[in-house]
This record gives structure tokens, C-alpha cells and sequence, in this order.
């Protein structure tokens, strides 16, 4: 799976599996996080061994919008 991103938008491309699980992790970050945390945040960066990130992904921030 890659993730790229433009000036006003995010590409997300790769298998259903993988595509399910980030959206699985982003979930469980939206319902866990703290709502009093406005630093509250996930990255989602590429390392080697990755579970579904390839290596020419880029690096992604996600943050509550409060």
C-alpha cells in the first residue's frame, strides 16, 4: 500500500487487505483518542518489515480536528 500526497489531496492505493487495515488503525485512533489531547496524533511512516506500507509511501500525520 502507498499513500501520497498532493496540495489538496491524499492518495491511498493498495490491496483490500491492506487498505482495511489502516482503515482498522485509523478507527481504533479516532475512538481511543483523548478529546481533551490537542496534540493527539497517529504517524504512519514506512520501516522496513512493514506490515502494509511499501517503501515509496510517504510518511503521514494524522490529527483530531478539535
Amino acid at each position: 500500500m502507498t499513500c501520497a500526497a498532493g496540495s489538496d489531496e491524499l492518495d491511498v492505493r493498495g490491496g483490500s487487505a491492506q487498505l482495511a487495515l489502516l482503515a482498522e488503525i485509523v478507527r481504533g485512533f479516532a475512538e481511543d483518542a483523548d478529546d481533551a489531547d490537542a496534540m493527539a496524533h497517529l504517524h504512519i511512516d514506512h520501516f522496513p518489515g512493514h506490515d502494509y506500507l511499501d517503501e515509496c509511501s510517504e510518511p503521514l500525520v494524522i490529527a483530531l480536528a478539535h
